[in-house]
């Protein structure tokens, strides 16, 4: 059977999502890391705080469906696994903003299609990204980006 034929909505073990939660810190340092470092400005939130892991919760199954269950398993089908990794993360840094986030993105939609590729799970992706999201917003909101 073709590895991108399983099921990408199997629910992998709590070892699996214990791994994905400190990949979603890994992503979270590296975009603290490029605000620290570069200070670009950060998008604007009219949102009060609470609404953030709400909005999250609807957002990012979704977005992790597009990018890693549609745009990575089809391009993956079509060009071969490597073609589709990069082409879905750069839709998916894309899909962010284009500016001085856009990289950052990028790596993150790398290591979340490294994570779907290695786990044929869209659970560790959405926890990887929810956690990401998450510490962000945290430390956006403690440090005053």
């Amino acid at each position: 059977m073709d590895a991108t034929a399983i099921s990408h909505w199997r629910t992998p073990g709590w070892r699996v999502i214990a791994v994905a939660f400190g990949i979603g810190l890994l992503m979270s340092a590296i975009g603290t890391a490029h605000a620290l470092i570069f200070r670009p400005q950060p998008p604007p939130v009219s949102w009060p705080l609470w609404v953030i892991p709400i909005v999250s919760l609807v957002f990012v199954p979704i977005e992790e469906y597009v990018f890693r269950g549609v745009v990575l398993r089809w391009t993956w089908r079509v060009v071969g696994f490597v073609p589709a990794l990069l082409v879905s993360s750069f839709a998916f840094g894309v899909a962010h903003g284009l500016g001085p986030w856009l990289w950052v993105r990028c790596i993150q939609g790398l290591i979340l299609g490294v994570l779907y590729y290695r786990t044929r799970s869209l659970w560790p992706c959405i926890v990887a990204h929810y956690v990401c999201n998450a510490a962000l917003v945290t430390v956006a909101f403690l440090v005053g980006f």
